[in-house]
């Protein structure tokens, strides 16, 4: 008796195509990829003059200079589920699988553009813009993302704005390097990261949940404006579908719901506290750095989990 025809390439790949269709059934079906995307963000010293909105409409303020100052807002902070969003390939594996999980995150990091000189030129106290021979570039990373004092929150014309307030704190990360970029030389790093706990390495997050939620401002103001607006037929703005919120995991703020969010932090700071500069007896700012323009290239490898469907081979 012969067995031979028990074994055809037909019944091996009708074999297959059943035990992936069970598998996608029972949401077991995996694939891990990297997704590349590359982006450039300012960032810098700047102190930005704010105000605190519980106070906005108050009319009875005695003092309001008292409710005023400045901030320094020059830190970029940079959401990782938010780059994978805007990678090439995200939007065709999400629109198969349910899930997402980061296996690692690779930063390399090059500066494109920045201003440095010999000395300030000036006394501190009249120049509003610092030119210090060597500028000091910081990078960490924040795993859980930003508190909500690390981002300060403001109503402008109506619009709620949001700035990155970790400034020189971003020297206390444990993660935290240093590197000075003077005239004449480059600036290159790389900068990895992986999960490490448990949780981490385990958390998978719903693709549907990977929203934009900020539209960052590169110039030297470095505002984080909600999407929460788009521009209709006839170029009034009109709410958008998407919600701006913390549980999501592309926003920057911290959530118990998830756990892992990593974030990269950069900036660029020298120079003295802010010092208010007057110039014929009108107030036009304080000490800050030109924006320092870099150009940062994510290597993200993922694991996607969930097949939503599958094609049955005949």
């Amino acid at each position: 008796m012969s067995y031979s025809n028990r074994y055809t390439p037909y019944s091996s790949a009708r074999s297959r195509a059943r035990y992936n269709q069970r598998a996608a059934d029972q949401q077991r079906d995996t694939t891990q990829v990297t997704l590349n995307k590359s982006i450039d963000v300012s960032c810098g010293q700047t102190f930005t003059y704010v105000h605190d909105t519980k106070l906005e409409y108050e009319e009875d303020v005695e003092d309001p200079e008292e409710f005023v100052g400045w901030k320094d807002t020059g830190c970029a902070a940079i959401n990782i589920y938010d780059v994978l969003r805007r990678s090439e390939f995200f939007d065709s594996y999400s629109s198969m699988y349910d899930q997402v999980r980061i296996d690692s995150i690779t930063a390399k990091i090059t500066a494109l553009s920045w201003v440095n000189g010999v000395n300030n030129g000036v006394e501190n106290s009249v120049a509003e813009y610092l030119t210090p021979r060597s500028l000091t570039v910081v990078t960490a990373w924040d795993r859980s993302g930003l508190d909500s004092s690390q981002m300060y929150h403001m109503i402008d014309d109506g619009n709620p704005i949001f700035f990155c307030t970790v400034s020189k704190d971003i020297t206390t990360y444990s993660s935290a390097k240093t590197k000075h970029l003077g005239p004449g030389t480059s600036y290159e790093i790389t900068r990895y990261l992986y999960p490490s706990t448990l949780v981490e390495k385990s958390q998978f997050v719903s693709t549907s949940d990977l929203r934009q939620q900020y539209i960052r401002d590169n110039s030297e103001y470095f505002q984080y404006r909600e999407f929460k607006w788009v521009t209709g037929v006839n170029g009034e703005r009109i709410p958008s579908k998407f919600t701006v919120s913390s549980r999501y995991p592309t926003n920057l703020l911290r959530d118990p719901g998830v756990s892992f969010k990593p974030t990269l932090l950069l900036n660029v700071i020298s120079g003295p506290d802010p010092t208010t500069v007057t110039l014929d007896g009108e107030d036009i700012g304080v000490n800050k750095l030109k924006p320092t323009t870099f150009n940062i290239e994510f290597d993200i490898v993922v694991t996607f989990r969930g097949l939503r469907y599958s094609r049955v081979v005949e």
